[in-house]
């Protein structure tokens, strides 16, 4: 697939049947949610939002941080920057014999 911007308009050209059937539905904003897996309300209006054809009707960076998905969904934890410390021989044995800190 490739794709160039001239002039703000976008010009996508694939070759297999599948691959354009799969722009086609890109370009005319064509998607759906899985049946078998649990997408809120709000996160489905959310995407509603985001996935515009008209970038001028798309919500902004701010619109979306105040949207109440944005708002009343918890991050999931970040995870660790660094491995525990260890702080004994004891624990380094551990690690070593056990596999765990």
């Amino acid at each position: 697939m490739t794709s160039t911007l001239p002039a703000c308009q976008c010009i996508i050209t694939c070759e297999s049947s599948g691959c354009s059937y799969a722009v086609q539905r890109i370009l005319n904003v064509e998607y759906g949610f899985p049946p078998n897996i649990r997408v809120s309300d709000d996160c489905k209006d959310l995407m509603k939002q985001i996935l515009v054809d008209d970038p001028s009707r798309r919500l902004s960076i701010p619109q979306i941080m105040e949207h109440p998905w944005s708002v009343n969904t918890p991050s999931p934890p970040l995870p660790p920057t660094h491995p525990p410390m260890i702080h004994s021989h004891q624990q380094m044995n551990s690690l070593f014999v056990h596999g765990v800190a």
